[in-house]
């Protein structure tokens, strides 16, 4: 007992000279303003907690927190320079850059040389540019198919390995009456992830980087390709056709019924299932269709990054500084259920999490997702196209619309050059 309450004094007074060694505590009340993406309960749960023992530390600091649903999120970032915020969420790979390229991110390359560089190495170049280092990575997570286990079991199902294996399974479900898949078309968004797990299995994660930048014409073979493959499940009826009409959440009580048996989406898909139906829920990845790149794996980033002209910018170095704590950063993930990026953080118990882990030790690449990995300007109009193709299965005029989208991107990006 005596043991571990030394212990865990030693670590807070180890806290205290690590974040205090970017501001002394001042006698007047110091506010820290942030803009903060949160769409679940559990998320607001985990910001509210790590501010609260933030400021139990130092009480002369005080939180000012926008939380945002989605929709919201993204219509504030459209003019987050502009915002009198200090601290803002979000997401690692080309919209970080976009982020740095407005010239209103402030530079933390000194706190990584200090503390981040060995405990979130791996991660350092999703959240760089130009040799120097603008965030703080606080979660990722992996995407893969969660599926209904005690159906699977029932029909004597085991989770596929390859996509013609996923073909078979599907084909089975459909004739026992169950939709293989659940589309929520409420989140569009989502049919992005057929997309980039489709490029990534057939063409590989350097070509689809390079169709996210708009560098290969979407009339390509290799793209037809994936589209065709796409349109077979389409026209094969494998997606609910109620699913259609629904968010993520109103779609899942169709996988707890037995109504359909598979969803591909992030961990997110996880904590948005009823308590009572999590133990129900398996997870596989994105089936192999070309060998040499089976490994490669979705898995965004989501990061802190703090406002170039902020008022408080030690202090809410700080901050970024107590959050990046092992145990801490561990205990808000735990809450939120992704992964912690400090190496040195605890292990996590959690199925789904456990699944994460493995999964991403063992990937040869990552990307982060179609709309992180390229620019909004592009990929929002891209998102629509690929939804659409969810519900036409026309490869000829998806593939039209997608090559109108990425003109027009590119000759835009060069009148504003």
């Amino acid at each position: 007992m005596i043991k571990a309450l030394c212990k865990w004094l030693l670590n807070w007074l180890l806290l205290l000279t690590l974040v205090t060694s970017d501001f002394v505590a001042a006698d007047d009340t110091v506010t820290i303003k942030m803009a903060l993406l949160a769409t679940s309960g559990e998320q607001r749960q985990a910001w509210l907690k790590v501010t609260s023992e933030f400021s139990e530390l130092f009480p002369n600091v005080k939180f000012k927190t926008l939380l945002l649903e989605n929709e919201p999120y993204h219509n504030y970032m459209q003019d987050w320079h502009n915002q009198e915020v200090d601290i803002l969420y979000g997401f690692a790979g080309q919209r970080l850059r976009d982020a740095i390229d407005t010239g209103n991110v402030a530079n933390l390359t000194d706190i990584w040389q200090d503390s981040w560089s060995s405990q979130f190495a791996k991660l350092k170049q999703v959240v760089s540019q130009n040799a120097q280092v603008y965030a703080l990575p606080i979660s990722y997570y992996h995407w893969g198919f969660f599926y209904n286990r005690l159906l699977f079991e029932e029909l004597n199902i085991a989770a596929p390995r390859t996509f013609s294996q996923l073909n078979k399974i599907s084909k089975r479900l459909k004739a026992n009456g169950v939709y293989p898949f659940i589309f929520p078309g409420s989140d569009g968004w989502m049919a992005s992830s057929w997309f980039s797990y489709l490029n990534i299995r057939v063409n590989g994660k350097e070509f689809h980087l390079r169709v996210l930048r708009g560098e290969v014409s979407f009339g390509d073979e290799k793209i037809r390709r994936i589209l065709s493959e796409w349109q077979t499940l389409i026209d094969a009826d494998w997606f609910h056709p109620q699913a259609y009409q629904f968010d993520i959440r109103q779609s899942l009580p169709l996988l707890f019924r037995k109504d359909a048996a598979m969803i591909l989406g992030g961990n997110f898909i996880s904590k948005h299932a009823r308590k009572e139906f999590r133990s129900k829920i398996g997870f596989f990845t994105f089936p192999e269709i070309k060998k040499e790149f089976k490994h490669i794996e979705e898995a965004p980033t989501d990061v802190l990054f703090i406002h170039k002209n902020s008022s408080v910018v030690s202090e809410s170095k700080a901050f970024l500084k107590f959050l990046s704590q092992p145990e801490i950063i561990f205990a808000f993930n735990e809450t939120v259920g992704y992964i912690s990026p400090n190496k040195n953080s605890p292990q996590s118990e959690d199925y789904f999490v456990k699944q994460g882990v493995s999964l991403l030790q063992g990937a040869t690449g990552t990307t982060q997702f179609l709309d992180r990995d390229s620019n909004k300007s592009f990929s929002e109009p891209l998102m629509r196209k690929l939804s659409e193709f969810m519900t036409t299965g026309d490869v000829d005029k998806t593939i039209e619309g997608l090559e109108r989208v990425r003109t027009d991107y590119i000759r835009n990006r060069g009148s504003r050059d």
